[in-house]
């Protein structure tokens, strides 16, 4: 084997290699300090807050200690949650549809319980009403994670298949000829 294929070959490894690390380092940082719930807008129940919220979409969670430590063995009390900027019409909620549970490393436990689209960055009053059935039990808000989530492993395949594909390219394809100038036939 020529010296300049045997190079090619331990290139296109190291390329190789450095797509697969560097899918797995882009996948590790989006999805590393994903904290769900902001904790500044934690907000007994029943009681009332005034927070600053960024415009889009915010998670709604009913949040207490799990008796178990997971949010899936969480009970859910009727509570009522209005959010409105102040002076205004609440937003409207709209119920969770799916199952998102956060287990906090502070003792709390989260269950998703409705979202709302804030339209506007600005000041904004959480009420809530209800609950009674933990001690310690509070409504907080979160941010999506399912965007954040998918930018993440999207960005991760793309960087391994492109780096996995120039890796292979690489050492498999054969390395091209330089054309023979064209020179007067006969001539030697």
């Amino acid at each position: 084997m020529c010296e300049h294929r045997r190079v090619r070959r331990v290139v296109g490894g190291i390329v190789i290699l450095a797509a697969i690390g560097g899918a797995v380092a882009w996948l590790v940082a989006g999805l590393a300090g994903m904290e769900v719930r902001i904790g500044s807008t934690r907000t007994p129940l029943p009681g009332a807050r005034t927070m600053t919220l960024d415009a889009g979409k915010h998670v709604v969670f009913y949040e207490a200690p799990a008796a178990s430590g997971a949010a899936a063995d969480l009970q859910v009390p009727a509570v009522r949650v209005e959010l409105a900027a102040p002076g205004g019409r609440p937003l409207p909620l709209a119920g969770y549809s799916g199952s998102f549970t956060v287990d906090g490393t502070d003792g709390r436990s989260g269950i998703a319980i409705h979202t709302a689209r804030v339209p506007r960055a600005g000041s904004y009053v959480l009420r809530t009403a209800g609950g009674g059935l933990h001690p310690r039990e509070a409504v907080v808000l979160g941010r999506p994670i399912g965007a954040r989530v998918v930018r993440a492993f999207a960005g991760a395949a793309l960087v391994a298949v492109v780096g996995v594909v120039v890796g292979l390219l690489l050492v498999f394809l054969p390395r091209r000829r330089p054309k023979e100038p064209a020179g007067i036939a006969g001539l030697t």
